[in-house]
């Protein structure tokens, strides 16, 4: 009997450890299956935690899901977010976030860590800015202060940004990013990644004191193919906030950075890399650099710039120095001057690329290149808008001489104009043809100005469009190619082989100067004439600049060791014209015998038996 009795007291105790375990397992089962809600209570609470932690107004619209195990979490479908005045607004599929146990014990729902799952964010950013102006000027309240997460989390993520009521927009996809957060005197720190210009971007962030209301020190890092920087400094948290510190950047290829950033620089020549080290001040009026070493291909600026916001548009201004600075690049980026078959361009010029900002920058340097032009110790102004760009040189030295002057491009509804006014001292014109790779037309030491203006949508049209004046003066040089005093030397004995005469060689001048006034495109020679000791020599004409051409009458005389014209003037005339790269040299053959004591009467005889033509000799060759 005592042995029934245990039996039927352990099937009763099989039978509650049974039914025990089936409760446990029930109950267990119950706290780890999400239970959904369609009512609108959790999703107000939700709402509610979100507004009181980010101060936006937000509002959750799906199906809400609750879980108790492992931990208490909720997911809610259809959550929106934004602020009052329209600056910051969020739309994401999903929000999923983990509860406080002890609140939720309690009764109250506290949210610890949040995460968006596909998050549409919408920045304007001329409000935001206006945001954070108005922030910074409030106090800073200590409960909002308080609002913090253990994190919040995006999840592929698209970011728009835009300004101007959406006149300039930028998008940001892909973006995965964690923002750690604790205690109010803890740091905050952000790590995550993103796409934006289709380039992948690591960034991450660490801000040391958050809730400081003195300075904090940030770290921050952003990495990408063609961009590394970091900022390493303090965040002054008084209206308005201020960052302060140091700053370092690479890119591998200039080029390729300004790409990512909207601007094409694009062209034949590359620019080469660029690195940055220099003191960081950041705050709502701009970025300024101080301190700044910069170094770009093969140029090395120190100096400082300062980059804001002005008139919607960006302001640069700084001032730089530099050793040397390369500038091969930047002028490859100006419109071809000819086509492929050697005809002025008729591409319509597009100087948008080199005017995308303003710009007021001040450079000074011991050695500039641009292309195949150098100077030396030069002092450099440029000044650009959207409609201007003013390049002036306040001094410089070239070529064993010195020049200034400015070239101005601008925008004239669909035209581009130019004006350009230059001045040269001392200039030497050997010096000169050499680096510049052209034929060596003259040589001596040149001084003078030139002043040229035009208008036009193409290069083409500019020239044909082109007014101005140039005067220049050059002192013991040579007319190099042509031997004019060889050819009067002999001008008596054999008139009509001289030709050969003037073929290579040099003509030789003290003194020589020329006045031209271009209209329409056609520079017209108001006055153009050497002396030498043995010659004298002048000129008159005009060359046509949009069709390349020539039409020169020259003469030349002999002159006496005191300057005085021989008393006989026995002259050399001749006339160029056509093509300006291989014109054609005619020789005035009757002036040419009728100045030959021996061919003068056989002339006359001639001309008295067929007086209708006079021989000529066509040279066709470059003068």
């Amino acid at each position: 009997m005592q042995l029934a009795k245990q039996g039927r007291i352990s099937n009763m105790n099989g039978r509650q450890k049974l039914f025990s375990g089936a409760a446990l397992a029930v109950a267990v089962g119950l706290c780890l299956a999400p239970w959904p809600f369609s009512g609108a209570a959790l999703r107000e609470e939700i709402s509610r935690q979100a507004s009181h932690i980010s101060d936006l107004q937000a509002e959750a619209r799906g199906n809400a899901i609750f879980a108790l195990l492992p931990r208490p979490r909720i997911k809610i479908a259809e959550f929106r977010a934004h602020d009052a005045s329209g600056a910051l607004n969020i739309e994401a599929d999903y929000l999923r976030g983990d509860l406080r146990l002890l609140p939720l014990i309690a009764g109250r729902i506290e949210l610890s860590n949040v995460t968006l799952v596909e998050p549409r964010i919408d920045i304007d950013l001329d409000k935001a800015g206006e945001n954070l102006r108005t922030a910074a000027a409030r106090p800073r309240s200590g409960d909002a202060l308080a609002r913090t997460l253990g994190a919040i989390g995006l999840i592929d993520g698209h970011a728009t940004l835009r300004r101007n009521n959406g006149q300039w927009l930028s998008e940001i996809t892909g973006i995965d990013l964690t923002i750690d957060m604790s205690e109010r005197a803890a740091p905050v720190s952000a790590r995550g990644s993103f796409i934006w210009r289709s380039q992948p971007v690591q960034t991450a962030l660490w801000i040391g004191q958050p809730a400081s209301d003195g300075r904090s020190p940030v770290l921050a890092s952003f990495d990408c193919a063609l961009l590394n920087a970091s900022v390493d400094g303090a965040i002054a948290a008084a209206a308005p906030p201020e960052f302060e510190g140091a700053a370092r950047l690479t890119a591998p290829a200039i080029d390729g950075l300004a790409a990512m950033f909207g601007v094409d620089l694009s062209g034949p020549q590359d620019f080469g890399a660029l690195s940055v080290n220099s003191t960081v001040k950041l705050n709502a009026r701009g970025l300024t650099l101080s301190r700044a070493r910069v170094a770009l291909g093969g140029s090395r600026f120190d100096g400082s710039l300062t980059a804001f916001m002005h008139n919607d548009r960006p302001q640069i201004d700084g001032t730089l120095a530099a050793e040397k600075i390369d500038l091969t690049a930047l002028a490859s980026l100006a419109p071809a001057t000819f086509t492929p078959e050697g005809e002025w361009s008729r591409t319509p010029l597009n100087i948008d690329r080199l005017m995308g900002a303003d710009v007021d920058l001040r450079l000074s340097a011991k050695q500039i290149r641009l292309g195949r032009f150098d100077i030396a110790n030069a002092g450099i102004s440029i000044i650009g808008n959207p409609d201007r760009l003013n390049i002036s040189i306040a001094e410089a030295e070239a070529y064993r001489g010195q020049v200034r002057g400015h070239v101005t491009a601008y925008r004239n509804a669909a035209k581009i104009g130019w004006h350009s006014a230059f001045s040269i001292a001392n200039l030497d014109m050997t010096s000169f043809f050499t680096a510049v790779r052209i034929p060596k037309r003259f040589s001596g030491a040149a001084n003078g100005e030139i002043a040229l203006d035009g208008e036009g949508q193409a290069i083409a049209d500019v020239l044909a469009s082109l007014h101005g004046a140039a005067h220049i003066e050059a002192a013991s040089g040579d007319v190099i190619g042509i031997d004019m005093e060889q050819a009067l030397r002999r001008i008596e004995r054999r008139p009509l082989s001289i030709a050969s005469e003037l073929r290579g060689g040099a003509t030789h001048f003290d003194h020589a100067n020329a006045s031209v006034e271009i209209e329409h495109g056609v520079a017209r020679i108001q006055r153009a004439e050497g002396v030498g000791a043995g010659v004298s020599f002048d000129a008159s004409g005009s060359i046509a600049i949009p069709a390349r051409a020539l039409a020169l009458h020259v003469r030349a005389w002999s002159v006496q060791g005191d300057g005085d014209a021989a008393t006989d003037r026995t002259q050399l005339k001749m006339d160029i014209s056509g093509a300006w790269n291989a014109p054609s040299l005619v020789l005035d053959t009757q002036s040419l015998i009728q100045h030959s004591k021996a061919a003068a009467p056989l002339w006359s005889e001639a001309t008295q038996a067929a007086p209708a033509a006079a021989p000529s000799a066509d040279l066709r060759q470059s003068p």
